[in-house]
C-alpha cells in the first residue's frame, strides 16, 4: 500500500491494493465510513474513482504508519525535496533577470529605430503595453511550467542557467568592469523588492496550481513533518513583512502598526465567516478550525513589534529572536508538538485552533530574526566594489551556515510548518538569505555592470496617441529601471495581488473543474490567471494607485 506522503499518517483513511491514492476525506472520530456521496466527492484514485473508505486501521497498520511518520521526520527524502524546492524558486529568479535583459535589448533596438524615424520626422518609441507583455511572458511562463509540467526538469534548467551566467561573466570580464564603478544601494535596496515580489508571485501562482493534477504531490502542504513548496508561503511572507519593517522606536510607531494589524485581523475574520457560511471545506491541520494565514500574519506582527519596541536597540533583535526560538522548540519537545500533531478532539477554542496558536511563538521569532537581517543588509546610499563584495560574502557565509543548520535539523528534530519549529524557521531564513545573495550578485553586480540603466532609459513615450487617451496622462510614458516594471507593480500592491489571486482561484475552481484538466489545459488556464492578476496590479502601479 502506498499513500500520498503528505497525508500518509495514521489519521488517513485506508485503501486496499497496491495502487497510489490521493484522499482529501477526513476520518470521523471513530474512523467510520463516509456516506457514498461524500466518498465520491472526497476520494480519488489516480486511475479511476474508488468509492470505498475503510474503517479503523489495525494495530499493525497503525504501527506501519507511525514508522513512516518517523521516516518522513528524519529522512533524506526531505533533504531532496528541500533542494528541489530551492531550485524551483531560483528558476523564477533567473526568469526575472532574463526579463531585464530582454526588455533592455528590445528598448535598445527601438531606440536605434527611433533615431532613424526622427530623421524622417517620425517617432518609434516603445509603449508601456509592449513592455508589460514582454515582461509577463518572460517571467510568468518559466514560473508556471516550473511548478507544473516541467517541474521534474528544474534541476537541469537551473544548471544550464548557472552555466550561461558564469560564461557571460567570464567572457565579458564582468569582475574587472565591476571594480571600476560605484553601486547605488540605498536604505531600501532593490533586492528587497525583488525578493518580496518573487514570494508574492510564486504564492499566487501555487494557490491555483495546486488544484491541478499536474501539480507535484511532493509540493503539497505537510500535515506533520516534511517539506513542500506550499509550506514555504507563510514563512516567507513573514520574512518579507519583517524585512521592510523597521523596529518601532516611538509609541507613534505602535499606533501605526495597530492599523495594519487590525486590517489583517479583519481580513482573517471575514475569511472565516465566509468559509463557515458557505460550508467550504478548510483543512483544520493548517491553522486550526477558525484561524487562517491572515490571523497568523496579524498576530505575529503585533507581538513581534511590541517585543521589538521593548528590545530597545536593533542589535538586540538577534538574541531576542534566538531566545524565543529556543524556548519555543523546548516547549515543543516537552509535549506541545504531540498536542498539536496528535488527533485530539477539537472540543474548545484552544484545541480547535491549536495549530495556529502553538505555532505563533515560532513565527514571532522568525519575524524578529528577519527584521534583524533587514536592518543588517541596509547601508549607506552608495557603496564601493569592496564594500558590496563584503556584503555579498557575508550573505553567502550566513546562508551556508543556515543550510548546515537546516540539514542538521532535518536529521535531529525534523521540519514542521504546522508547529513552526526550529527546523522550519532556519529553513525559511536559509531560503531568504540565499535569494538575497543571488539577487545581489545577479542584479547589482552582473546586470548593473553589463547592462547599466542610463538616464535616457527612464522615460519612453508611447507610440500610439490613442493609447494615451486610453491610459490617461499618468500612463503616457513607459518606465524602465534596474527592476522589471511587473516586479515593481507586484511589490507596490502585494496584498491586492494576493487577494485578487484568492478570488480568481475560487472562480476558476467553481467554473472550470481544475481536477479534470490536462497538462496543456492547466498551463493555459494558469497563464490566463497570471495575466489577469498581473494586469490589474500593473495598471494600478501605472496610475500610482496604492492600496496595500
Amino acid at each position: 500500500m502506498a499513500l500520498d506522503n503528505n497525508y500518509g499518517d495514521k489519521y488517513n483513511n485506508w485503501h486496499p491494493g497496491n495502487d497510489e491514492y490521493y484522499c482529501n476525506a477526513e476520518a470521523t472520530n471513530n474512523f467510520e465510513c463516509l456516506s457514498l456521496v461524500k466518498q465520491l466527492l472526497a476520494c480519488r484514485r489516480f486511475q479511476d474513482r474508488w468509492p470505498v473508505c475503510w474503517s479503523k486501521p489495525t494495530a499493525e497498520q497503525n504501527d506501519t504508519s507511525h514508522r513512516m511518520d518517523i521516516y518522513e521526520k528524519h529522512s533524506e527524502e526531505t533533504l531532496i525535496r528541500i533542494w528541489h524546492i530551492q531550485c524551483t524558486i531560483v528558476v523564477t529568479l533567473m526568469a526575472i533577470a532574463l526579463a531585464r535583459v530582454v526588455v533592455r535589448h528590445t528598448l535598445g533596438r527601438h531606440r536605434k529605430e527611433e533615431g532613424n524615424d526622427r530623421s524622417k520626422g517620425g517617432t518609434g518609441m516603445v509603449s508601456w503595453c509592449k513592455v508589460y507583455i514582454l515582461e509577463f511572458l518572460v517571467i510568468s511562463m518559466p514560473a508556471v511550467v516550473s511548478v507544473n509540467v516541467f517541474n521534474r526538469y528544474v534541476d537541469h534548467i537551473l544548471a544550464i542557467a548557472v552555466i550561461v551566467v558564469l560564461a557571460v561573466v567570464w567572457r565579458s570580464r564582468c569582475t574587472q568592469r565591476a571594480k571600476e564603478r560605484i553601486y547605488e544601494f540605498g536604505r531600501r535596496p532593490a533586492i528587497f523588492t525583488l525578493l518580496r515580489s518573487t514570494i508574492s508571485l510564486l504564492t499566487v501562482l501555487c494557490i491555483l496550481a495546486i488544484d491541478f493534477e499536474s501539480f507535484p504531490k511532493k509540493f503539497r502542504k505537510t500535515r506533520r513533518y516534511g517539506a513542500g513548496l506550499m509550506d514555504v508561503g507563510i514563512g516567507l511572507f513573514v520574512f518579507s513583512m519583517a524585512l521592510v519593517s523597521p523596529r518601532s522606536k516611538r509609541f507613534a510607531d505602535i499606533r501605526k502598526m495597530c492599523f495594519t494589524v487590525a486590517c489583517m485581523l479583519v481580513l482573517g475574520l471575514a475569511r472565516t465567516i465566509v468559509i463557515t457560511s458557505i460550508d467550504y471545506h478548510q483543512d483544520e491541520h493548517e491553522y486550526g478550525k477558525h484561524l487562517n494565514a491572515f490571523f497568523t500574519l496579524g498576530l505575529t506582527k503585533l507581538f513581534a513589534t511590541l517585543l521589538g519596541y521593548v528590545a530597545g536597540k536593533d542589535r538586540h533583535l538577534l538574541p531576542l529572536g534566538i531566545v524565543i526560538l529556543i524556548i519555543h522548540e523546548v516547549t515543543l519537545q516537552c509535549g506541545i508538538a504531540s498536542f498539536v500533531l496528535d488527533p485530539f478532539d477539537r472540543t474548545d477554542l484552544l484545541t480547535a485552533n491549536r495549530e495556529g496558536i502553538c505555532s505563533l511563538p515560532g513565527f514571532i521569532a522568525l519575524y524578529l530574526l528577519s527584521q534583524y537581517i533587514g536592518q543588517w543588509i541596509k547601508s549607506k546610499d552608495v557603496l564601493s566594489f569592496e564594500e558590496i563584495k563584503q556584503k555579498l560574502i557575508h550573505l553567502s557565509c550566513c546562508g551556508a551556515v543556515l543550510w548546515l543548520v537546516v540539514i542538521s535539523s532535518v536529521m535531529v528534530i525534523g521540519i514542521a510548518r504546522v508547529t513552526c519549529n526550529f527546523g522550519y524557521v532556519t529553513w525559511m531564513l536559509a531560503i531568504a538569505v540565499t535569494m538575497c545573495a543571488l539577487y545581489l550578485f545577479v542584479f547589482d553586480i552582473v546586470l548593473d555592470t553589463l547592462l547599466p540603466v542610463n538616464k535616457e532609459d527612464h522615460i519612453l513615450e508611447l507610440t500610439n496617441p490613442s493609447e494615451k487617451g486610453l491610459l490617461g496622462n499618468a500612463a503616457s510614458a513607459a518606465t524602465i529601471s534596474k527592476i522589471p516594471t511587473l516586479v515593481e507593480a507586484i511589490n507596490y500592491n502585494g496584498l491586492v495581488y494576493f487577494l485578487l489571486g484568492n478570488v480568481l482561484t475560487g472562480a476558476v475552481n467553481i467554473f472550470l473543474n481544475t481536477d479534470e484538466r490536462s497538462n496543456t489545459e492547466s498551463v493555459v488556464i494558469l497563464m490566463g490567471y497570471m495575466f489577469l492578476t498581473s494586469l490589474v496590479v500593473s495598471l494600478m502601479y501605472r496610475f500610482k494607485i496604492r492600496i496595500a
